[in-house]
């Protein structure tokens, strides 16, 4: 969050220099508004997947998936899943991976 911030303050301070004003596409400070506290959407840190074969018993035939390969091993990630959890922290192949949305 810090770097983030940072980097916001650096890239509108380069701008404001630049131009000479805010940025067209800039939100004033004062309208930017936090609705939900710092770590309110938990991510998902051990996911548990099934075969396609059974989870066409609870997922939609159309549902949206983010799909990951690596050396042969797939995963199929629900994107509506991820619309409420946002992140799965996973392990795959011996790497950690995060899956974001």
């Amino acid at each position: 969050m810090f770097l983030r911030l940072a980097v916001w303050s650096l890239l509108a301070g380069t701008l404001a220099a630049i131009g000479g004003a805010q940025a067209a596409w800039a939100s004033p400070a004062e309208e930017i508004v936090t609705v939900l506290p710092r770590d309110a959407i938990p991510s998902i840190d051990a996911p548990r997947f099934v075969p396609a074969r059974e989870a066409q018993k609870f997922m939609a035939a159309d549902e949206m998936v983010i799909g990951l390969e690596m050396e042969g091993e797939a995963r199929a990630y629900s994107v509506p899943l991820l619309s409420t959890h946002e992140i799965v922290n996973d392990r795959l192949r011996g790497r950690d991976i995060a899956v974001t949305w």
